[in-house]
C-alpha cells in the first residue's frame, strides 16, 4: 500500500516536471522570437542611416570614413540577425523534439499577455515558501512513504529471527450421496469437523539467510533515509533559489524599463547631434547599441518574469497538470 502511494506522488511529481520541461523551452522560443523581432528592427534602422549617411557625404556634410563605419555596422547587425534566427530554429526544433512531434514538424507558438499575470506577492516570506513546499512536494511525500515501507520491511524481516506462535481454527463439513439420511443432517450434525489449535516455530538454523536478508533489508531502509535527508536539503535549496530569483527578476524588470527608456532619450538626442554635425559616428554607434541592449535586456527580464511563477510554483510542488 505504501510502494503504491509513492509510486503516485512520483507519478505526480513526474507530470509537474514535464509542465515545468515544456513552459521553459515554450517561454525560450518566445524570447528568442523577440530577441530576433528586436534584431530585424534594428538591422532596418541601421539601413536607413546608412541611406542617410551616404546623402550626407555626397553633399560633403560627412566623410567616406563614416560611411565605410555604416557600412560595417550594417555588416555586423545582419550577423546578429542570422545568430538569432538559428538560436530560434534550434530552441524551436528542439521543443518539438521534447514534444515529440512528426519528423519535419515544428511548433508554431501563440504570444503570451503579459497583462493577465496575476503575478506573485513578494511580501510572502521565505518561512511560508519553505513550509508549503515541504508539505506540497510529491518527490519529498515519495520519499517519506518509501522510507515508511522499507522500515516496515525491516521490521518484518527482524521478526523472523524471533519465534513465532501461530493460532488456527478450522471448520468443515461434507455430504455424501452414500449415505441415505438427509443433506441438511449430514452438513450440519453428522459430519461437520472443528479443528483449532497452536503451533509454535522456533528458527534453528536456516543457512544464516534470515540474517542476510535481515542485513540487506537494513541497508535498504538506511539508505533511503539518506536519501531523503538528502532530498529535503535540495528541496530547501530550491525553494530559497526560486524566491531570490524571483525577487531578483522583479528587481531587473524594473530596472530594465528605466534603462530603456535613458537609452532612447539618450539615441534621440544623440541622432539629433549627429544630423546637425556635432557628434561624431562613435558616439551615434555607442547610442545605438546601448538602446539595442536595452531592449534586449528589458525583453529578457519581461519573459524571465513571466516564467518565474510557474518556477516558484514547481518548487513549492503547487503546479498545476
Amino acid at each position: 500500500m505504501l510502494d503504491r502511494q509513492a509510486g503516485e506522488n512520483g507519478l505526480q511529481r513526474a507530470r509537474q516536471q514535464v509542465v515545468f520541461d515544456v513552459s521553459r523551452r515554450y517561454m525560450q522560443v518566445l524570447l528568442d522570437q523577440e530577441l530576433l523581432r528586436i534584431a530585424q528592427e534594428n538591422l532596418g534602422s541601421q539601413k536607413e542611416l546608412l541611406l542617410q549617411i551616404e546623402g550626407f557625404v555626397d553633399a560633403g556634410l560627412r566623410t567616406l570614413s563614416d560611411l565605410y563605419n555604416q557600412q560595417a555596422e550594417v555588416a555586423r547587425v545582419e550577423s546578429i540577425v542570422l545568430d538569432a534566427e538559428l538560436a530560434l530554429a534550434n530552441d524551436r526544433w528542439l521543443l518539438g523534439e521534447y514534444l515529440q512531434l512528426e519528423k519535419g514538424k515544428v511548433p508554431h507558438l501563440e504570444p503570451v499577455d503579459f497583462s493577465s499575470k496575476a503575478g506573485i506577492s513578494p511580501e510572502l516570506n521565505l518561512g511560508y515558501w519553505t513550509d508549503q513546499a515541504l508539505t506540497a512536494r510529491k518527490d519529498l511525500l515519495q520519499a517519506e512513504l518509501l522510507e515508511n515501507s522499507y522500515k516496515k520491511d525491516f521490521q518484518a524481516v527482524k521478526a523472523m529471527l524471533y519465534p513465532r506462535i501461530n493460532g488456527f481454527y478450522n471448520y468443515g463439513t461434507f455430504y455424501t450421496s452414500l449415505d441415505s439420511r438427509a443433506i441438511k443432517s449430514q452438513l450440519l450434525d453428522i459430519y461437520p469437523q472443528n479443528t483449532f489449535g497452536l503451533s509454535l516455530s522456533i528458527p534453528i538454523f536456516n543457512g544464516f539467510l534470515t540474517r542476510v536478508d535481515m542485513a540487506r533489508s537494513k541497508m535498504t531502509y538506511q539508505n533511503q533515509i539518506l536519501r531523503r535527508e538528502a532530498l529535503d536539503r535540495k528541496v530547501h535549496q530550491e525553494v530559497v533559489l526560486a524566491y531570490q530569483t524571483y525577487l531578483n527578476a522583479v528587481k531587473k524588470s524594473e530596472n530594465s524599463k528605466v534603462r530603456l527608456l535613458a537609452a532612447q532619450e539618450a539615441q534621440k538626442a544623440v541622432a539629433e547631434r549627429f544630423r546637425l554635425g556635432l557628434s561624431n559616428f562613435v558616439d551615434l554607434a555607442t547610442a545605438n547599441q546601448t538602446l539595442v541592449n536595452a531592449e534586449a535586456d528589458l525583453a529578457q527580464a519581461t519573459y524571465t518574469l513571466y516564467f518565474q511563477e510557474v518556477w516558484v510554483k514547481f518548487a513549492l510542488g503547487t503546479l498545476e497538470v
